[in-house]
């Protein structure tokens, strides 16, 4: 059967690098309370998202910065601003993907000293970029968004909203591995398998279109 593109797509060029993703794996600090071989599965299941996302982004063509170590609060913020000065310099790119992996509760991502208010510290910081406007902007963020359990629950997929932040959410896509409220799962019990459930399936599927045949993984728009 013959495959079907979608025509309707962002105008993404493709002679050098298409766009910048932003990698973060923030760490989780010491803490005695937890379980130590569970704990340090869950750190390795993080990592291994971590060295995937860099060496996919970098062969879809993105232009990759990672940042893959304990960070303080200060610390995540100076990164992102970073990014964003990179962002202003470089204004040719076509599209913006930005990675958090670690630890959080629900609208926050977990520093060693403090929290990361993901529309507040995040998100705001891209919202108004000009040589943004009209491109996709993708924000995904593998951590726990609460305590809750289920493990039937699907990830979450949303467009932002004018009631999440105060600026054009016009072209961005908003994807979490858990919802509201709900923990995100490690794959810990399978020696074959390795990472996050979210992350991993995403990886999956995005590898099937970074093919040198099939480049439009960012651009199509369904």
């Amino acid at each position: 059967m013959q495959e079907e593109w979608i025509d309707d797509c962002y105008d993404i060029n493709y002679s050098g690098k298409i766009g910048i993703a932003a990698v973060f794996l923030l760490k989780k600090r010491n803490d005695a309370t937890t379980n130590e071989l569970e704990n340090e599965k869950i750190e390795q299941a993080l990592q291994q998202d971590f060295d995937d996302f860099t060496e996919l982004f970098e062969n879809m063509q993105l232009d990759v910065m990672k940042f893959g170590e304990k960070m303080k609060f200060s610390e995540a913020v100076a990164n992102l601003e970073n990014v964003s000065k990179k962002l202003k310099s470089e204004n040719n790119y076509s599209c913006f993907i930005c990675m958090f992996i670690g630890h959080g509760s629900d609208g926050c991502i977990k520093a060693t000293d403090g929290k990361l208010d993901i529309h507040e510290n995040i998100l705001a910081k891209f919202m108004t970029h000009k040589c943004l406007e009209g491109k996709p902007k993708i924000f995904i963020f593998q951590a726990c968004r609460g305590t809750k359990k289920n493990v039937k629950s699907d990830s979450s997929l949303s467009t932002l909203c004018d009631k999440e932040i105060k600026a054009d959410g016009s072209d961005v896509l908003l994807c979490y591995a858990a919802w509201s409220g709900y923990v995100s799962y490690a794959l810990t019990t399978n020696e074959y398998e390795r990472g996050t459930q979210y992350l991993q399936d995403l990886h999956k599927a995005l590898r099937m279109f970074t093919k040198p045949d099939k480049p439009q993984s960012i651009s199509s728009t369904n």
